[in-house]
């Protein structure tokens, strides 16, 4: 999963305007430029780009914390199906021309 760092923290996804996304080219990824959207949107007050899904996802993470899982490393592998159909909405989304998701576009 290219959004997660080597500790599995999804908090360092890129979003726009950020070093890393320029660093090493993910802003040349429009997927991923709103998958960062997102995912900041779900671990921020989201006042920053009003990403509707963040939302959405915020609540599917808390979901996670409270399945009883035995630690950090165990909530990441269960939540990577999630990460994963996230970023196949957000290639859609990209292929439709929609590139702020399919709420704000």
């Amino acid at each position: 999963m290219p959004w997660l760092n080597s500790a599995g923290s999804r908090a360092t996804i890129p979003c726009r305007g950020t070093k890393v996304e320029s660093k090493y080219g993910l802003d040349q990824e429009p997927a991923l430029v709103l998958l960062g959207r997102i995912v900041n949107g779900a671990d921020t007050d989201n006042s920053y780009y009003r990403q509707p899904e963040g939302i959405g996802l915020n609540a599917i993470a808390e979901g996670f914390r409270h399945l009883g899982l035995a630690d950090d490393s165990a909530v990441n592998r269960a939540e990577s199906i999630v990460y994963d159909a996230l970023y196949a909405y957000c290639q859609e989304m990209v292929r439709q021309g929609k590139m702020l998701g399919v709420f704000l576009s």
